[in-house]
């Protein structure tokens, strides 16, 4: 038993296990880092989609490139980590990832160009004003029709269609907003 102690203590590596243990937490803090990063640029873009102004959308935009870098760092690290002491699953999943990361950026790219571009709001300023001069081209032809038709015995039936179709347009602009 004494033979079995000493040969344990001079022929085992503590130190290995310490560095195994190490490197497990450091894979963890650099993927809740990840994760982390990952949130706040998914969030950033969607802030940037939805921002009321060219300006507000440009630094949305901006913040979520640089969250996207900083997961891209975070990889970096955690590739080296995973390189350093490779298990197989460990290796499969960050492959997956990489994949996954990779079509991901495709799509963030896309998506932040037309964001800062604004033309979901530009789109609904111009149908909007377009929307309200088309409703009141809408009325006065209709008040036209409404006067051509004043005294005769259909002015009443006339007058009630005419309402109901000023309300109809007046409620599809509203909605449209």
């Amino acid at each position: 038993l004494l033979l079995f102690v000493v040969i344990s203590k001079y022929y085992t590596t503590p130190m290995r296990y310490e560095d195994t243990y190490k490197n497990i937490v450091k894979k963890r803090e650099i993927l809740s880092q990840m994760r982390d990063n990952l949130h706040k640029s998914v969030e950033m873009e969607k802030n940037a989609v939805m921002a009321l102004t060219d300006e507000e959308s440009r630094e949305f935009a901006d913040q979520s490139l640089a969250a996207s870098a900083a997961v891209e760092q975070n990889q970096k690290q955690l590739n080296s980590l995973i390189d350093a002491a490779p298990m197989q699953d460990e290796r499969n999943l960050v492959i997956e990832f990489n994949n996954c990361w990779t079509e991901l950026r495709k799509l963030d790219q896309v998506i932040l160009e037309l964001a800062v571009q604004n033309t979901n709001l530009k789109a609904a300023s111009l149908s909007r004003e377009k929307g309200a001069e088309a409703m009141q081209r809408f009325e006065h032809a209709l008040n036209d029709v409404l006067k051509s038709c004043s005294g005769t015995r259909n002015e009443g039936r006339v007058a009630r269609l005419i309402f109901h179709a000023i309300t109809a347009g007046l409620k599809i602009h509203n909605l449209h907003s």
